[in-house]
Formats: C-alpha cells, structure tokens, sequence
C-alpha cells in the first residue's frame, strides 16, 4: 500500500495542536514534567559532607591547620582557637564543638626534637560526633608531623554490587539524575500509552475516523497519530533536559535508547487505541495498564536478581531507563546493553 504523505501531513499537523486542548492529553504531559521537575529541585548530586567543629588552645601549633587538610575530603571540619584550656572545656560543655585539642606551648618544636608532648583530646558527650574519624585522623597527623613512616601500605579497592544493583547506581549518577530519568520514562509511558490511544479512540468515538479513511488510507491515519506522539516525545524530552540541565555523556546510546522505546510503546498505545471503544474506556482502564509498563523506571537496578527482576527486565521501559541510564552517566553501569536494544527492537 502507497503513502499518501500530504494525507499524512495534513492529519499530522491537524492533531498536533487540536489533540493538545484535550485535559486527557495534556494531563499526560503536564504530569511527568511536574514530577521531574519537583525530583530535580528535591535531590541533589552530591551528599553534603559532615561538619565538625574543634576548639584547639592557640599556641601557634600547625597541628589544626594540618588535620583540617587531612580531612577535607571527608569533614569539612570548621578551626575555633581558644585562649586556655579552660576555655576549650566551656566551649564542648555549651555542645558548640565536637572535639577539643589541649595543645601545649612548643608542641611543634619538642615533636622535632623527638621529645614526646602532652596532646590532651577531648569530645562533646553526644550523638553524631565522628569520634573514630578524628582521632584516628589526630594520630595520623602527628606522625605526618614526626615523619614516622606508615606502619603498613593500604590497598583500598570498593567491590561494586552487580552491574545496576545497589548503592553503585546512585554514586556513579545520582539520585537527581535517576529519578529525572524515571519521570523521562514516565513521560514516555503516558504519551505512547494514554496521549495517543486518547487521539486515536476519540476519533472513533465521535466517527472522524470514519469520514478521515474516506479521503486517506487507515495507515495514513495511524502514521500521522504516530507522528504526532513522537513529535510530543521528541519536545517533552529536549524541554526536560533544557530545564533540569541535563545533558548525555553518550548521546548515541541515549537518544537511541530513548528513541527506540517511544516507537515501541507509541506502537503498542496505537493498538490499545484500536481496541478501546472510546476515549472514555480507554481514560478509566489507562491507568491499570500504565503503572505496570511505567513502574520499572523506577525501580530498575535496585531489585535483587531473582524471578520478579527477570519478569522486570522485560519491560522495554525497564531497557530504555537502563540505556537512558549508561548514556546520561557515559559509564557501563549496566552491561550488556545490547539486550537491552533487542528487547526494544522485539
């Protein structure tokens, strides 16, 4: 059968805007983007790092200064210097430090004269006090100070969870990113589920679809309703990452990942548009068959690998998250993606 493609223009641009005054239709798209928008402004890439505050006796030591380097990449640790030891002890009693240093005078100078000083510590007596963190930190200092070599050589290596499980997914992208991504297939999911059936079931209902295949073939019209959902897909998505500013380190896979899934379920939203009698029939029950093709967005790669994540990782939303996921992030989170292209071209 030929394409007539000014048949298909003309009902393309017809639906394009006239479909969009429809509340059903534009609820589906005004949703997601709140959604989105509301996990962008909540979560933030990085965790805040902890802050302490110690009070030290000020007799012109380095030690402070030198634990505080020490710390910077886990404590932002915040230097209140004290006149007397007296003073040190008030300022923990008041809870406005965690930890005090009783620094004797010439602390710095009888280290290097390999002579042993008096080094009092003390901590508030109370939660959230990284006790362990800086004492540990304090000891590891004064031997930097002596030059006391390191009674051993560390080897720190983190042994990730399984490709996508776990903690891994949310360090290597974020929890900002990840649930932006969910609402992106969320968006995806009530376009090609509920946006365009809606189009094409209101048609029917109100018999334009019949005087339409008069002067146009029936795959004209689905051609052009599947145009119109793309096209609402392809601007939903460029708006998304204009507003959470976002961008793939790996457009290829991202954008094809995502392309993929919005023609498979535009296609499968075509076919729930044939079988619903009307748009109305179709907005009740929409529901029910939305959350189960939406739901693994947000949940991919925090299940354990058992029979219930296979039965997930069946889903096409489940393999366009995970490619959304590598082409957002530029990493292999998830391997193997080429499972995830064949579930999507199946």
């Amino acid at each position: 059968m030929n394409l007539n493609w000014r048949n298909i223009n003309a009902i393309y641009r017809k639906d394009l805007f006239d479909a969009i005054k429809d509340a059903r239709v534009l609820l589906a798209l005004i949703v997601p983007f709140g959604i989105a928008i509301f996990y962008n402004i909540m979560f933030d890439d990085e965790t805040p790092m902890q802050e302490s505050t110690v009070v030290y006796t000020e007799v012109g030591s380095t030690l402070p200064e030198r634990l505080q380097e020490a710390l910077s990449d886990t404590i932002d640790l915040v230097l209140e210097p004290a006149d007397s030891e007296d003073e040190v002890r008030q300022v923990l009693e008041d809870e406005d430090a965690d930890m005090g240093l009783i620094i004797p005078e010439g602390f710095d100078e009888d280290l290097m004269d390999e002579q042993t000083p008096a080094l009092g510590i003390l901590f508030r007596d109370g939660d959230g006090v990284p006790i362990n963190t800086l004492s540990g930190s304090v000891d590891l200092v004064v031997r930097q100070m002596v030059g006391t070599p390191e009674p051993v050589a560390l080897s720190v290596e983190m042994v990730a969870p399984p490709d996508g499980t776990g903690p891994s997914l949310f360090t290597d992208l974020g929890i900002r990113v990840y649930f932006v991504l969910a609402a992106m297939m969320m968006l995806i999911g009530m376009i090609g589920i509920l946006a365009v059936p809606i189009i094409l079931a209101e048609e029917a209902e109100k018999k334009t679809l019949e005087a339409l295949t008069l002067i146009a073939s029936y795959l004209d019209v689905v051609i052009a309703k599947a145009l119109v959902g793309l096209t609402y897909l392809g601007v939903g998505i460029g708006l998304l990452l204009a507003l959470t500013q976002m961008w793939p380190e790996d457009p290829l896979i991202f954008f094809s990942g995502v392309l993929m899934l919005g023609v498979a379920l535009v296609g499968f939203g075509l076919l729930l548009g044939g079988l619903f009698k009307s748009a109305n029939q179709l907005n009740n029950w929409g529901g029910l068959i939305l959350l189960p093709v939406i739901a693994p967005a947000f949940i991919v790669g925090v299940w354990e690998p058992n029979l219930f994540g296979y039965v997930i990782e069946a889903i096409p939303v489940a393999q366009g998250m995970k490619l959304a996921v590598n082409g957002m992030s530029g990493e292999a989170i998830f391997a193997n993606i080429w499972i995830s292209y064949a579930i999507l071209a199946v």
